[in-house]
């Protein structure tokens, strides 16, 4: 019986192989960017061979230098939404994490990839990072309405229904709007 030598790598091995693939992934993601000047359907053509369109649109992202490379495989909630964002900020809150208004009114900063999908949600709004006082504002939008108002509405996807004449409070009609996204 023979024993096969099996490499053991070490951090630093594994740290320069990754490296390898992020330079890769560049210029993957330039190449990508030039060929689609020339073939618009490109992206079209290489989802439809199994690629995961995704990964497609941001190596274009990547190369047009809308996407930090570190974002590109990412999955994690706040990362996913980090990379609606301009690249400064991107580059920003990957280094220093987000600013997150927890439930006793204080912040703390927590790094992007351990956002939870709810603190992602709080933080960020369409390629935007929410200030601590907008998230104030959002989260307020989810405390206890008022009991009287639970039967005198029905909120649909694009418009409510008032059942009958009611004065309606601000946190009502914001809820409303967060109901309706």
């Amino acid at each position: 019986m023979s024993t096969e030598l099996k490499k053991t790598f070490t951090p630093e091995e594994f740290a320069e192989r990754i490296r390898n693939i992020t330079n890769d992934l560049l210029g993957v993601a330039a190449d990508l960017v030039k060929a689609l000047h020339s073939r618009p359907k490109l992206a079209r053509e290489i989802a439809a061979l199994g690629i995961n369109p995704l990964l497609v649109v941001r190596l274009e992202k990547l190369g047009r230098k809308q996407l930090h490379p570190d974002l590109v495989l990412a999955t994690s909630p706040g990362a996913v939404r980090l990379g609606v964002c301009v690249p400064s900020e991107q580059d920003l809150l990957l280094e220093n994490g987000a600013e997150v208004l927890t439930a006793d009114n204080d912040s703390r900063r927590i790094p992007i990839h351990e956002l939870t999908a709810d603190q992602a949600k709080q933080v960020f709004v369409n390629g935007h990072v929410r200030t601590l006082a907008e998230q104030r504002s959002w989260l307020a939008t989810f405390k206890k309405v008022p009991a009287d108002f639970v039967g005198g509405y029905s909120v649909h996807k694009d418009f409510v229904v008032i059942k009958e004449p009611m004065r309606i409070p601000k946190k009502l009609i914001l809820q409303f709007l967060v109901e309706m996204s």
